[in-house]
């Protein structure tokens, strides 16, 4: 490790990305790399720790966590650090044929996995890969190495994509003769047309191309094996033959409706976009309509829907009746534990101020003559959601009153800094033991209150990854919390739960301060009124994010995302 303070001592940084506002002026990819200086200080803030996750590749629950190609990353960070970029390099090679389509591409499993991410941001190893290999191009580190050695086997491949690519990689570096059948007119499979230029520039695909060629490897494009290449031919002329034909042919869904205009299948759509980038021939691709989309909340799902729709060209109106955007992420990274929540909502805020035609409307209801008003085609509800408060007794006469002990997540984080920083003696009792309970619980044991939480369930934190819950578990077993499960409220007080414990008895709880956190439920205040306003026309209205159904972040703008295909499905794309 080059440095064992790093991680101390520097915040996480990134490759910048240009300005929205410049970057829509092509289709490019459009992050800079940082300085030397900084790349090498963000290479030292990895912690060299006894078990680097980062590089494991285990699978969890059918997902994996950490590199899946066992990349490794501490060593190829202390390299960095050091200024070694050659043996950085080398050391990158060992594991990875493609860094330079990795470091571009891949959804960083290693800084999901990063140590150091779990309590604070996690080491910055995407943009370090890129660093590296790119740097080996820079400086003829990545030339053609040709096989001192042939065996005189010849291989054929069908199919030019990843696995394809590494296979013909591989085994030419092992001296057979490789060749490598593509029916497309270019290689690279979804690397070319199935992930966007903005991620991806197709030169990047084209110079490793060359570099393989110039090491022996045959490409032939254009060839449809089994159709305008005889399989038999190939049987016939090759010692071995791999079948790396990829997924190509789409999984279809049965509903009514399917066989209307305007749905496509995802990778159909963006084969055509890159061709349109590549050739500037449309083939099939149209340019976006000008359509009007409302979209009601400014949470992460809404934002998302609303950027999104601005961005292929549509007048988008945002209506959002808090005085700030970014939802419920924006309210929970107050806690201080969470602060890097507010990351994600600050980037929506911002990517959203940069667009000209997304119209935003802060301390705002939404009522349906001021939807009507704003002429929509498309409608997104996007209002969120709200504590979920069953009705148990003295619970909605308690919960987050003036002058009462009793309040819900959102109430005790506008209270704050009301609470005082040492709270020794002082009793908390939490009801519900998910996620939101758990934060609860991080914030007042550190501020050293005796605490103790009440779970239906058999255990507290369910659901939870294995890596969070046993560092729960850890902080639980440190401020020693008070666990009790299979407990269910009966009652609530000004200054105690009336509870039924495992055994069927009754018994108080007391504190100073109570807690609910039975978690989310969704909150549509004005979707019955949007939908009968709209009922006789044809206007569609969708409901995404937690308005639909209480989830994770990511779920919800993943919905948010899917306005694209709601677009899609009018013909407006």
């Amino acid at each position: 490790m080059g440095k064992p303070t790093g991680f101390l001592e520097y915040e996480r940084k990134n490759n910048k990305a240009v300005e929205p506002l410049e970057r829509i002026k092509n289709f490019n990819e459009f992050h800079t790399p940082m300085s030397d200086k900084d790349r090498k200080e963000q290479a030292s803030r990895c912690m060299n720790c006894g078990v680097p996750f980062c590089q494991s590749g285990m699978m969890i629950n059918g997902m994996a966590s950490g590199c899946p190609l066992n990349n490794l990353v501490p060593e190829w960070n202390d390299l960095l650090y050091h200024g070694c970029m050659k043996e950085a390099l080398q050391m990158l090679r060992q594991t990875n044929n493609f860094p330079e389509f990795t470091s571009r591409v891949c959804p960083a499993l290693c800084e999901a996995a990063c140590t150091c991410g779990l309590n604070d941001s996690p080491v910055t190893c995407k943009a370090n890969e890129n660093a590296i290999v790119e740097y080996g191009y820079a400086n003829g580190l990545m030339e053609a190495r040709k096989p001192k050695v042939r065996t005189g086997k010849k291989v054929a491949i069908i199919g030019s994509g990843p696995s394809g690519l590494a296979a013909a990689d591989q085994l030419n570096r092992r001296g057979h003769d490789v060749t490598v059948f593509e029916r497309n007119d270019h290689i690279g499979g979804l690397l070319m047309y199935g992930i966007p230029n903005m991620k991806l520039e197709k030169w990047v695909i084209d110079r490793k191309q060359k570099v393989m060629e110039e090491e022996g490897v045959k490409f032939v494009v254009n060839a449809d094996v089994g159709k305008t290449v005889k399989a038999a031919d190939i049987v016939k002329d090759y010692d071995s033959v791999i079948l790396a034909c990829g997924a190509s042919n789409p999984r279809d869904i049965k509903a009514t409706g399917r066989e209307a205009d305007g749905i496509y299948f995802a990778v159909d759509f963006l084969t055509r976009s890159t061709k349109h980038v590549l050739t500037g021939k449309k083939d099939g691709w149209v340019d976006t309509k000008g359509k009007n989309v409302v979209v009601i909340g400014g949470g992460t799902a809404g934002l998302e829907a609303a950027c999104t729709a601005a961005e292929v060209g549509c007048t988008t109106f945002l209506i959002e009746k808090k005085a700030e955007l970014g939802g419920l992420a924006s309210v929970i990274s107050k806690i201080p534990d969470k602060k890097r929540l507010a990351d994600f909502p600050n980037y929506m805020i911002h990517r959203a101020g940069r667009l000209h035609n997304l119209f935003i409307f802060k301390n705002t209801s939404a009522t349906a003559e001021l939807v009507k008003s704003l002429n929509p085609d498309i409608i997104v509800n996007a209002t969120g959601s709200v504590p979920t408060l069953p009705p148990i007794t003295g619970l909605h006469d308690l919960v987050d009153k003036d002058g009462t002990n009793v309040a819900t997540v959102l109430k005790m984080i506008e209270r704050l800094n009301e609470y005082p920083e040492d709270m020794t003696g002082k009793k908390v009792s939490i009801i519900g033991g998910g996620a939101v309970g758990l934060d609860v619980m991080e914030f007042f044991t550190e501020r050293g209150a005796e605490v103790s939480m009440v779970e239906m369930l058999p255990m507290i934190g369910n659901g939870l990854d294995p890596v969070t819950k046993c560092d729960t578990n850890a902080k639980m077993a440190k401020y020693h919390v008070k666990q009790m499960t299979n407990t269910a409220l009966q009652e609530v007080k000004n200054d105690r739960f009336i509870v039924k414990n495992p055994e069927g008895e009754i018994e108080e709880v007391p504190f100073d301060y109570g807690f609910i956190c039975l978690g989310m439920r969704a909150n549509t205040p004005v979707l019955s009124e949007i939908e009968e306003a709209f009922s006789d026309t044809n206007v569609e209205i969708v409901n995404i994010g937690d308005s639909k159904r209480a989830r994770r972040i990511i779920e919800g703008t993943e919905e948010g995302r899917n306005i694209l295909n709601v677009l899609a499905r009018h013909d407006y794309l």
